[in-house]
């Protein structure tokens, strides 16, 4: 891997990190330095996730990363995506489809996904995209090696 490469983070780290995965505390805080993005889409996906109490405290942290939109041709790509790979995204609108977003995002903006959602990216084979799926039994995340 590319030392100064920039990666989007998927919505499955900052949960591990909220949840005190030291693992997920120690690649957050590289990506901060290294100024990796996220889509709203994974903003979307942790909003609903966290009770109101911890929100303003997930808001405040998530200013560090810079906000990918979605654009008219990441639009397309999703539905592409969802089209061509139903098996992993499905056609309803359920978190595959929030999934399918966040790759397309991935591919038009050329970046790597990372993410520990093994079942929506692992054999996504699509255009140049590119994914580093965590292993929860690994001892260390480090996107370097």
């Amino acid at each position: 891997m590319v030392v100064n490469q920039q990666f989007l983070l998927d919505s499955g780290i900052f949960i591990k990190f909220y949840r005190g995965d030291f693992r997920a505390a120690t690649l957050l805080e590289a990506s901060i330095k290294r100024k990796d993005l996220i889509s709203v889409f994974t903003i979307t996906e942790l909003f609903v996730g966290f009770k109101e109490a911890k929100l303003a405290a997930v808001k405040d942290f998530l200013k560090q990363f810079r906000t990918l939109p979605i654009t008219q041709e990441i639009s397309d790509t999703a539905s592409n995506l969802i089209k061509e790979h139903s098996s992993y995204f499905g056609k309803k609108a359920e978190r595959g489809v929030i999934d399918a977003f966040i790759a397309a995002t991935a591919i038009e903006h050329n970046l790597t996904l990372v993410t520990l959602n093994r079942k929506h990216f692992e054999k996504l084979k699509y255009g140049g995209f590119r994914c580093i799926i965590l292993k929860e039994s690994d001892m260390v995340w480090n996107l370097i090696q």
